[in-house]
């Protein structure tokens, strides 16, 4: 189905529409097995890199046999459903596991660039029940060879790690590109293969960013691109998030005609084509998270409220520094005097934000400037700064710095110059051109940032969470050569029963990937230490985040780290994953499919699905088509184990407590988010092996 077409068919009139009882469904698509395994088959196969192991329904020579358990049934399909697809003619990537379109190019005329329809596709369980999830992606393909793409325009530059294509004398393959030399490029495969090939044989998988700069020296209007892209991407469309379950569904009923049914050994595959209602018994849908109020004032409780915005700029912030919040200005000669007009701006206000002291409580006050001829000298006026008396009178660095070359490069002003800064104990606020030339509905933003990296709280949920003592974010960053990890960081940020971020707490100098669970757990041991000691109480629960699934391993070492400081606490651990592909909808008469914010699907033991985005009292929009996160639970000891509701309801609290925005919500829970934030930056920063973040900032938000 097209875009028109699918915008036609949102704009029916309401007659036309079917009235359904449970309006909640899901891009889930039944996987029916006849007759259902007693037995599968499991074959390890050597090759570069990790051993592979693969299961399949029927007996192959080497395999062994092992019990039909939910885990390899899943292994079973998608490899079997992967290789259907491959057989129907659509081009796999394997490291995503998505199904690419190349027949269907909505750029017919455009040499060079190409735009494919795609989906990406998992095999899910629900209560015994086997789904094929589905969810629309849009491949945007400049199909050149690097060495053509760097004749185009030789200023565009790769990102560190980029994905690329490889053709190679026995096909195709993928990588990333590592480094550069008179050699040629050096790759990493995904078989864990290094190998060097010249620029014609490599083919870039370009960013976004990269293709609008591409497209002008391709004859292409970048706007025009661009306005495609969101249209056929589903955002920018009438009801976007019906249009994007009917085009899954549109795929469903295509696989369901053209590749299935399926046959290994003596079971057959079928699919239903139509989207999957979440209604009792299959599926449990829960509406009972309620949306938290946050403070504005350590004592008089009255001053509380749901909307953040209002709320911050009627009550002022939660923390009344007694004294002025200094500021050294970092910019060039040519930028000052449009620097200290910012600085009147974000003291004045403007007519959404009534300015600096009844917002926070206090001004900002420039207590030294320094002045470079260029942006690439700023490390040297730093260098002389940090020797000066003023350097001890400052809270906040305030630099300009202009979104000029690639932003995604570790040897970018932005990352050389926060580093340094880091390194010398201060926190920084960088602002580009167009904020210092127009601030106007990004004043009170920026004027947040700069407070709450001075080392204030601008808001704290109004009630604590029950269950909960304390909050570990944990994350690292990593630098790779190839697939091996050579050097890790680790650290985590602290949060209190109220959400309150207290502190950041990172390792001191890289170490090996081997070495991770004994850094891991010198962290956690430390943080709980510093909290238990700050706080003068006793520690009865610590839930410890993570973007990443826990292993038995980590658990278990995380847990003895935990009690070794706090005898008496048990400890969860909440795997929180925004990557994955099942989206909820729901398709009541009259609305535009977008599930409501605090809607979750459980899928027991231990793990539910919960919406953070999507329809919400505040309004607030921007967010796409929402991605439940899924959230799976572990807890040591067990019985120690929360309910999935009261999870669900303290990751919802915690997207609501970004000091970053004055939005009343984010994606993530903070913790994970700002593990996030510290992780992309972290990594730039590990390319300087002597770098490390002053201890002196351990209680500074420098990440916001």
């Amino acid at each position: 189905m097209c875009v028109a077409e699918q915008e036609t068919a949102m704009n029916q009139p309401n007659s036309q529409r079917t009235i359904d009882a449970y309006p909640e469904h899901a891009n889930l698509y039944r996987l029916i097995l006849e007759p259902y395994p007693s037995k599968l088959y499991q074959i390890r196969r050597e090759g570069p890199g990790k051993a592979k192991e693969e299961i399949y329904f029927e007996r192959i020579n080497g395999a062994i046999p092992v019990d039909s358990k939910v885990p390899y049934v899943r292994r079973a399909l998608q490899r079997a459903i992967t290789i259907g697809l491959k057989n129907a003619g659509y081009k796999i990537s394997h490291k995503y596991q998505q199904a690419i379109n190349t027949q269907i190019n909505y750029l017919p005329g455009e040499k060079g660039l190409k735009i494919y329809p795609s989906f990406k596709f998992r095999v899910l369980s629900f209560s015994g029940t086997y789904y094929l999830c589905l969810d629309h992606q849009l491949v945007v393909r400049a199909e050149l060879s690097l060495a053509k793409l760097l004749k185009t325009d030789m200023t565009l530059q790769l990102n560190p790690a980029q994905r690329v294509l490889l053709r190679l004398e026995d096909g195709w393959n993928e990588g990333r590109l590592v480094s550069s030399d008179k050699d040629g490029y050096h790759l990493s495969l995904i078989t864990g293969d290094v190998m060097i090939l010249d620029a014609k044989d490599i083919y870039p998988d370009l960013t976004r960013s990269q293709i609008v700069q591409l497209a002008p020296k391709m004859g292409i209007q970048s706007q025009s691109l661009e306005r495609n892209i969101k249209q056929l991407s589903f955002l920018t469309i009438a009801n976007a998030p019906r249009a994007r379950l009917d085009a899954c569904t549109a795929f469903a009923k295509n696989l369901a005609e053209m590749v299935f049914p399926l046959s290994e050994g003596v079971t057959t595959i079928q699919l239903e084509s139509n989207a999957a209602v979440l209604r009792p018994p299959y599926f449990v849908i829960g509406k009972d998270l309620t949306e938290p109020s946050v403070a504005f004032d350590h004592i008089d409780q009255s001053k509380h409220a749901q909307n953040i915005l209002s709320g911050l700029t009627t009550f002022g912030a939660y923390d009344k520094p007694s004294g002025q919040t200094r500021i050294a200005l970092l910019t060039t000669l040519n930028s000052r005097a449009q620097m200290e007009h910012l600085v009147q701006r974000l003291n004045q206000g403007s007519v959404r934000y009534p300015g600096a002291h009844k917002t926070f409580g206090s001004e900002f006050v420039v207590r030294e400037t320094i002045i470079s001829k260029s942006v690439e000298d700023y490390e040297n006026g730093i260098r002389e700064f940090v020797r000066a008396e003023a350097r001890k009178e400052t809270d906040v660095v305030l630099a300009y710095l202009p979104k000029e070359g690639n932003i995604n490069s570790p040897v970018h002003p932005y990352y050389r110059v926060k580093a340094l800064l880091l390194k010398e104990g201060l926190a920084s606020q960088m602002v580009d051109r167009s904020t210092v030339l127009n601030p106007q509905y990004r004043d009170l933003n920026l004027a947040l940032n700069v407070y709450a990296k001075a080392g204030h709280t601008p808001w704290v949920l109004d009630e604590p969470m029950p269950g909960v003592d304390m909050f570990i974010g944990l994350s690292w960053s990593q630098v790779q050569h190839g697939t091996a990890r050579i050097r890790m960081m680790g650290y985590v940020n602290v949060f209190d029963s109220y959400g309150r971020w207290r502190f950041y707490q990172g390792d001191s100098e890289a170490f090996a990937f081997d070495e991770r669970l004994k850094h891991f757990s010198a962290l956690v041991k430390n943080s709980v230490a510093v909290h238990l000691a700050e706080h003068h109480g006793i520690l009865k629960s610590v839930h410890i985040h993570l973007t990443k699934h826990f292993s038995a391993d980590e658990r278990a070492v995380l847990a003895k780290a935990v009690r070794s400081a706090a005898p008496l606490a048990s400890t969860v651990f909440v795997s929180v994953n925004p990557y994955h592909i099942l989206r909820l909808y729901d398709l009541t008469e009259g609305r535009d499919g977008q599930i409501s914010r605090s809607t979750y699907l459980r899928d027991e033991p231990g793990r539910l699905y919960l919406a953070t985005t999507g329809s919400n009292i505040f309004s607030q929009t921007g967010m796409g088509t929402p991605i439940p996160l899924e959230l799976t639970v572990w807890a040591d000891p067990t019985d120690s184990i929360p309910t999935l509701d009261q999870i669900g309801q303290q990751v919802l609290s915690l997207t609501r407590l970004n000091w970053a925005s004055t939005r009343n919500f984010c994606h993530e829970p903070i913790t994970t988010k700002f593990a996030g934030d510290i992780a992309k930056e972290m990594t730039a920063f590990m390319e300087d092996p002597s770098f490390v973040v002053n201890p002196s900032l351990r209680g500074i938000p420098w990440f916001l």
